[in-house]
């Protein structure tokens, strides 16, 4: 999907095969994206009866709901080139749900995660991919709760908790029950390690909220870490290091997230800041004119030339 107008970033959307518990589960570990609800749909899942579900906050996530469900009659495959226009402008509702009170946009959340929750354990019959998925559920909610600054979630569980609350709603016994040798198994489970590390990027966005730079350049590189296919973690280490007037080590951050993500052009454009930072104006320009290859990063990369083209002219 091709946006344009407000924001021109490219969004594509993930793969999504093998058998129904693995679809469900790997839905919410690669983000729950909404994309494929501007897809072309197989016309036997809509008179299946398949619609977008309504609720009271502007049918908050009901595309991400529509997604989830839609993948319980079959995979998805990515065609690799933008199929879908989309026009954003500032009155647009996405930006509105940003200045949400944040108790809107926690009984937004209970709605969806409660419809989310119920096709999970409807749908995915071994209990231990069902409790992979919970928490996979879990970790995209409090994402999107920490993007609201200084919003609180009240008795909202750490990333070293997040196994035991999903664990004690688990039946004990029958068809569904989990023994100890499959917690035993969860643990090692490297999809473990990959939503564990999604909760420390979302304890790392409140901290950056709040200020607190240092420790939230230390969750986000933790959270890269534990999942190393997280670029955003990356990126958001390096964006508290230069806040924090690191750029040293904000360049390095750069240097490695464009070889480990070439396509990711927010590393170079992060690598301009950082030269900036460290007085190398060479260096800065070069990079903010690599990063106008990227026409997500266009607009803020000709901006920065613009301001750097000033101040040499200035001097």
């Amino acid at each position: 999907m091709q946006q344009f107008g407000t924001n021109e970033n490219l969004g594509v959307a993930t793969e999504l095969r093998g058998n129904l518990d693995e679809r469900l589960l790997q839905f919410y570990l690669k983000g729950a994206s909404g994309l494929p609800l501007r897809a072309v749909t197989d016309s036997g899942i809509l008179k299946q009866g398949h619609r977008l579900r309504y609720n009271r906050h502007d049918s908050f996530a009901a595309e991400v709901l529509w997604g989830l469900e839609a993948l319980c009659y079959g995979g998805g495959c990515v065609v690799p080139r933008p199929l879908y226009l989309k026009h954003t402008r500032p009155d647009s509702l996405i930006p509105g749900r940003k200045v949400w009170p944040p108790a809107k946009r926690l009984d937004a959340l209970r709605i969806h995660s409660a419809q989310a929750k119920r096709v999970l354990t409807e749908h995915i019959e071994n209990p231990q991919m069902r409790v992979l998925a919970l928490m996979a559920c879990d970790a995209w909610g409090r994402k999107f709760i920490e993007t609201a600054k200084h919003f609180e979630l009240e008795n909202a569980p750490k990333h070293g908790e997040v196994l035991l609350p999903v664990l004690s709603q688990m039946p004990v016994e029958g068809d569904a029950a989990i023994d100890q040798a499959g917690i035993d198994s969860l643990l090692k489970d490297p999809r473990t390690s990959m939503i564990i590390s999604r909760m420390r990027f979302a304890d790392g966005l409140r901290l950056m909220h709040d200020g607190k730079m240092a420790d939230a350049a230390r969750l986000f590189g933790e959270a890269f870490e534990l999942d190393r296919n997280s670029p955003q973690a990356l990126l958001r280490q390096g964006h508290c290091l230069i806040k924090n007037k690191q750029f040293d080590d904000a360049l390095e951050i750069a240097d490695s997230g464009r070889s480990l993500f070439p396509k990711k052009g927010e590393f170079a454009f992060l690598g301009a800041r950082a030269a900036f930072g460290l007085h190398r104006l060479d260096e800065s320009r070069a990079l903010a004119e690599l990063a106008l290859g990227y026409p997500q990063q266009r607009r803020s990369a000709e901006a920065f030339l613009a301001m750097i083209a000033k101040m040499q002219s200035a001097c």
